[in-house]
């Protein structure tokens, strides 16, 4: 599953995160690997279980949480970077 710009922009969550001038979070969200990016699109924007993304990308389900885990450390401090500037 390749998740892209175009896909992105098209979540009526995304959309409304641009509505409210969130246009940090969707940026840095998009600027995350695939690795990190996929299971937490998957998880946020899709409601897939753990269980399900891990069938999903053919990892296991440990994997899945450790990717989430560090999708959300690395938004958080693209967040924050962003918002010293």
């Amino acid at each position: 599953m390749d998740i892209d710009d175009e896909a992105m922009r098209d979540h009526p969550s995304l959309a409304a995160a641009e509505d409210e001038d969130h246009s940090d979070v969707r940026a840095a969200i998009m600027a995350l690997d695939e690795e990190y990016r996929e299971p937490l699109v998957l998880q946020v924007l899709l409601g897939y279980s753990t269980e399900e993304i891990a069938a999903h990308l053919g990892i296991n389900p440990g994997a899945v949480l450790t990717r989430l885990y560090r999708a959300r450390q690395k938004l958080r401090a693209a967040i924050a970077g962003a918002g010293r500037q």
